[in-house]
């Protein structure tokens, strides 16, 4: 599986929707399933961003900001003596210039070839031009807000219609 870094912001809301899924009955493997997240990547942010909210996340940042601006402090010494982890405070998320054009071609695909997976996508983009490998495509093609693949020969599955004689 692809590595992938998630901001604070997008951790606190997976976190939340885990909840969500668990208060529906799922257990926390099946809800990390969902989320395309592993269990022990589920417990350590639970650890980390356990009761937060997206705006106190954003809080901290901005008072690591301010104490920065105001006193001759490393961030290191202001994470400590506030208790944040630094690696919260020095991602940015940086998109490629390429990469919503990219989604939109996998999910062209996606949806005119239902049963075609990432690598034969992958293969498809590369005939018509595309210079990528197949971990970028695998992002683009599980990102849960881009995933609309209808499979229309697999009754009961998830992400496909149910089948019309049941």
């Amino acid at each position: 599986m692809a590595k992938r870094k998630y901001s604070s912001e997008e951790i606190i809301h997976k976190l939340r929707e885990a909840d969500v899924l668990h208060g529906q009955g799922k257990t926390i493997t099946e809800a990390c399933k969902q989320l395309a997240i592993t269990d022990q990547t589920y417990f350590r942010w639970r650890k980390r961003y356990g009761g937060l909210k997206v705006d106190q996340a954003k809080r901290r940042r901005e008072a690591v900001a301010l104490v920065r601006s105001r006193h001759r402090f490393s961030e290191r010494r202001i994470c400590r003596a506030l208790g944040i982890a630094r690696s919260t405070l020095r991602y940015v998320p940086e998109p490629r210039p390429d990469e919503a054009p990219l989604r939109s071609a996998v999910i062209g695909l996606a949806s005119q070839y239902g049963r075609y997976g990432y690598r034969l996508v992958t293969g498809l983009l590369q005939q018509s031009g595309w210079q990528l490998s197949r971990s970028r495509v695998w992002l683009a093609d599980h990102d849960p807000d881009v995933d609309r693949r209808v499979h229309p020969g697999v009754p009961g599955h998830p992400r496909g219609p149910a089948h019309p004689r049941h």
